[in-house]
C-alpha cells in the first residue's frame, strides 16, 4: 500500500497538525502500482468512514454515495476536492482536511 498526498499549494505545510513536505522513498508512483482512489482525512481520522454521519446526513449519502467506487474511496481528484471543503466547513473540529491518494503495490 502507498499512500500519496494530494494538496493544493496553499496546503503546503500544517505546521503542528504533522504534514510536512518531505522527500520519500520511492519519489513518484509506479506504473505497475494499482490506483484504489481518493480519502479525505484529518492526520488521524478519514472523513469517509469515520466522522459520525446519521440520519440528518441524508442528503450527503443521497450526493456523494454514487462517486464513491468499489473500495469505498472517491474515483475523481475534482470530486475528492470539493468533499474536502465541504468537510472543513461540516466537521470544523477536525480541519484542516486533505485529500489522500491511495495506491496498491503488487
Amino acid at each position: 500500500m502507498a499512500i500519496t498526498w494530494q494538496r493544493e499549494s496553499a496546503l503546503a505545510s500544517r505546521g503542528d497538525r504533522g504534514l510536512y513536505i518531505q522527500s520519500t522513498s520511492p519519489q513518484a508512483t509506479d506504473h505497475a502500482w494499482s490506483f484504489l482512489g481518493f480519502d479525505v482525512c484529518d492526520p488521524r481520522t478519514s472523513v469517509l468512514c469515520n466522522c459520525g454521519y446519521d440520519e440528518r446526513d441524508a442528503d450527503l449519502r443521497r450526493l456523494w454515495s454514487p462517486r464513491l467506487n468499489e473500495h469505498h474511496l472517491i474515483t475523481t481528484w475534482d470530486d475528492a476536492n470539493k468533499f474536502r471543503i465541504l468537510t472543513d466547513q461540516r466537521v470544523g473540529e477536525h480541519s484542516p482536511f486533505s485529500v489522500f491518494g491511495l495506491w496498491r503495490i503488487p
